[in-house]
């Protein structure tokens, strides 16, 4: 008898309690809640621990995130309320909304629940509200090609609209009654009597805790969440002005005729520098290294896509397959032992070159243009950056901050800069971000602490051993540094539907990567990585792509070949457990 159909009478009067906004489609929980089996004991960590998410016996520390603030939450002696839904989404933005397309259209199924920590939909596009917050992506390449869109504003439209875009696609397909807004899971376990997983979820507004049991699970988090602030004397403590990160930024906040420094250049500095200039008395950037600026798409060829390509979804997909195109021909110059690398790289680096030559201000390009490779840090789209750098009020300097008064920052360099607002755009701290919400497989080993040891990696991006029915979206190494990941996301579910079938279909229990398949894609993508510009010695820069050597963020090779492995798995790499050799809940 299958999990969904082995319940008592007083399970499923638990289960009518709880199910809330979500529809269970008469599923109803187990039988009694069973205690989390402790986690076994994980190897000594290679590195000193980061400051994420832990559980310290009765409490639970969640971190901040952009729009919540860090707490400490207590858990009771009793056990806790159990809910049942067949299939758990952890996450609500790109890749939790394509999980939720894929349950309902491809395997037809209404049992799912997605667990999502913000007050809406959209992931990073609802979090990231700075000012000038855009994709840099062009638009019609980046949003899912089950629901294209005709009418995006830019080729690059603002984090608004982005927003409203994800909402609209969540209500009309009827998503919205399967999510948990303001809830965090803390914990993913997977219990070995009962084979099957259990989530511990908070909700952050009202304390509620309780476990999410399921038979699947999607982590659809994202890793770039938590972000990663400067720190120098005085910052904290004896600024009188404002200190804030790109990324918690607060819409209450008046730049009007206000001195504002500005810590980095990466994306999105780059995109809050112009948008703020206008309106502010003066704004200071301190670059940190050099970066690459790529020019955008000529006006005509958004012009055309409005005119032309837009008319119907057959047309709008033959643009977005030349636009696939178009980024995929960078591809080759990544990869030193690709015949085509010198060639093409050389071609792209003129072409950035000689747009920074031709649009950053004389002073500053021996500031801004890189001596590293194109690609070793991720390209940044210059649609307004350079006009904002002629500006009279915007200075560039790579001065480094050396300590920080009551309203003036104070350089190395023995400069003075007056300061009413602090804007820190130093990206996200990756380490709480893949360990955030930790991952116990069989026998509670504890997936984050393995990867503190041997790094950070999952089999084709999505899987991990001893992890049965336990996908991972967007996970290790599934970034690019060229195309669009909502392409890499749409690779992924189209691998999960794939392989996850004979589940869905009743025909097998369970499905997982083996043990020697993971290790020796763990060795292929580390041993192809140190070829590739991604934050290499041959790339010629430190990267976040990198860290200690070890690249848990880009993928390796073509998103072509992406494609490929996704579209054809290797059977052989994969195991399965018959419906037989299930237990009973």
């Amino acid at each position: 008898m299958s999990t969904t159909e082995t319940v008592t009478k007083n399970a499923r009067k638990s289960a009518k309690k709880s199910q809330g906004k979500v529809s269970n489609q008469g599923q109803q929980a187990p039988l009694e809640p069973a205690a989390v089996p402790a986690p076994s004991s994980a190897p000594p960590a290679a590195e000193p621990e980061v400051p994420v998410l832990q559980l310290q016996g009765k409490e639970v520390v969640l971190p901040p995130s952009p729009t919540l603030k860090a707490q400490t939450l207590t858990f009771e002696d009793v056990p806790l309320e159990e809910e049942y839904s067949k299939v758990a989404i952890i996450g609500c933005g790109f890749s939790g909304i394509a999980a939720s397309i894929a349950m309902q259209d491809h395997f037809k199924e209404e049992d799912y629940t997605v667990v999502e920590g913000h007050h809406e939909v959209g992931g990073t596009w609802y979090a990231n509200t700075y000012p000038g917050c855009a994709s840099d992506i062009p638009a019609p390449w980046y949003s899912l090609s089950t629901d294209l869109n005709p009418n995006w504003s830019k080729f690059h439209p603002p984090q608004a609209e982005m927003g409203e875009y994800l909402k609209r696609v969540v209500d009309q397909r009827d998503i919205r009654r399967h999510v948990r807004f303001n809830s965090r899971v803390v914990k993913v376990q997977w219990d070995d009597d009962r084979e099957v997983w259990k989530s511990t979820v908070i909700n952050r507004e009202t304390g509620r805790k309780y476990v999410l049991v399921s038979n699947i699970v999607f982590m659809g988090q994202g890793i770039l969440v938590y972000p990663k602030h400067y720190e120098a004397p005085g910052i904290r403590d004896k600024f009188k002005g404002r200190y804030i990160h790109s990324a918690e930024w607060d819409s209450s906040i008046d730049l009007k005729d206000k001195n504002v420094i500005v810590i980095g250049n990466g994306c999105s500095a780059v995109q809050l520098v112009p948008s703020i200039a206008p309106e502010v008395k003066n704004v200071t950037q301190l670059v940190r290294s050099e970066q690459w600026l790529i020019p955008p798409p000529g006006k005509e060829v958004f012009a055309s896509y409005k005119k032309l390509w837009s008319k119907s979804n057959f047309l709008m997909k033959v643009f977005r397959f030349l636009i696939f195109l178009g980024s995929e021909s960078r591809a080759p110059m990544f990869n030193a032992r690709n015949p085509l690398s010198y060639f093409v790289e050389k071609f792209f680096t003129w072409k950035a070159r000689r747009h920074m030559q031709n649009n950053v201000p004389k002073e500053y390009q021996d500031i801004v243009i890189p001596k590293f490779r194109l690609g070793c840090k991720r390209m940044i789209v210059d649609n307004y950056y350079s006009k904002a750098l002629h500006r009279e009020n915007v200075n560039l300097s790579q001065d480094e901050i050396d300590y920080v008064t009551e309203h003036h920052v104070h350089t190395k360099a023995g400069k003075t800069y007056p300061a009413d607002v602090i804007v820190a755009c130093t990206g996200y701290d990756l380490d709480i971000g893949l360990n955030a919400t930790p991952v116990y497989g069989r026998r509670g080993a504890c997936v984050q602490e393995r990867w503190k040891v041997e790094g950070a990696t999952a089999y084709d991006t999505v899987l991990v051993d001893n992890c049965p029915n336990f996908f991972f979206l967007v996970g290790p190494n599934a970034g690019t540094g060229h195309s669009s990941v909502i392409f890499a996301i749409e690779n992924e579910i189209m691998y999960i539907k794939k392989i996850l079938d004979p589940v869905m279909k009743g025909k097998a229990h369970t499905v997982e990567v083996k043990s020697s398949a993971y290790q020796k894609w763990r060795e292929s993508v580390q041993d192809a990585l140190k070829t590739t510009v991604f934050g290499t010695p041959y790339g010629g820069c430190v990267s976040w792509y990198a860290k200690n050597n070890v690249n848990y963020t880009t993928y390796p090779w073509s998103q072509v070949y992406f494609w490929w492995r996704t579209k054809f798995p290797n059977w052989k790499d994969l195991k399965y457990t018959p419906v037989e050799s299930k237990k009973s809940v």
